[in-house]
């Protein structure tokens, strides 16, 4: 075998699982497509922040330092990340295309050659490849639909954003039946929504 763990995933999860497999005084060597750990979050909006308190959001063994916020910023938990991976065996850039089962222990097939573990750790994340679902009536809908994860970084959908705050409101309104006193009145706009029930 080449390695006795591996750990396919740099993300907060592989992390993790990489933290708590040293503690038993193992290497594991965690290997990510991306060129840096937490790649998904590094490629989320720069707006983002953790929607749990920093004392709940740790990694194992370390917390969140409290210069970062009681709800640290996209960049401050990369930054965290990013420094909680230090010492870690990192094969970053690396993309792994399939995962066998071998005599002892599992195959993995890389972009150029492979390598053989006695265990694989699979934390790529349920939100690694963005899926958009084929929903009744998508093809003929003629405004934007994106994927959550695109939120914020596609500014070419942004340039009248208060049309979109509207159709938000207009569609909560139809599902609810009420209007929340803390939506600020917006310029009236030209869209309408009519929501699929």
């Amino acid at each position: 075998m080449d390695e006795r763990v591996v750990i396919v995933g740099a993300g907060p999860a592989g992390l993790a699982a990489a933290w708590e497999i040293r503690r038993a005084e193992l290497d594991p060597l965690v290997i990510d497509r991306a060129d840096a750990v937490a790649a998904s979050w590094r490629g989320r909006h720069d707006h983002l922040r953790l929607n749990t308190h920093r004392m709940f959001s740790h990694q194992p063994g370390v917390r969140i330092p409290r210069r970062c916020g009681s709800y640290p910023a996209r960049d401050d938990y990369v930054a965290y990340l990013q420094e909680y991976s230090a010492g870690m065996r990192l094969r970053l850039g690396t993309q792994v295309d399939r995962i066998d089962r071998t005599d002892g222990g599992w195959v993995l097939a890389l972009e150029a050659g492979s390598l053989t573990a006695a265990h694989a750790v699979i934390a790529t994340g349920s939100d690694a490849e963005p899926v958009l679902p084929d929903w009744p009536g998508l093809s003929s809908f003629g405004g934007t639909v994106i994927h959550a994860s695109r939120f914020g970084l596609d500014s070419s959908i942004y340039g009248n954003m208060h049309v979109h705050r509207r159709q938000a409101r207009q569609l909560a309104r139809a599902i609810t039946g009420s209007r929340p006193a803390q939506w600020p009145d917006m310029p009236p706009s030209t869209a309408s929504v009519t929501p699929a029930m």
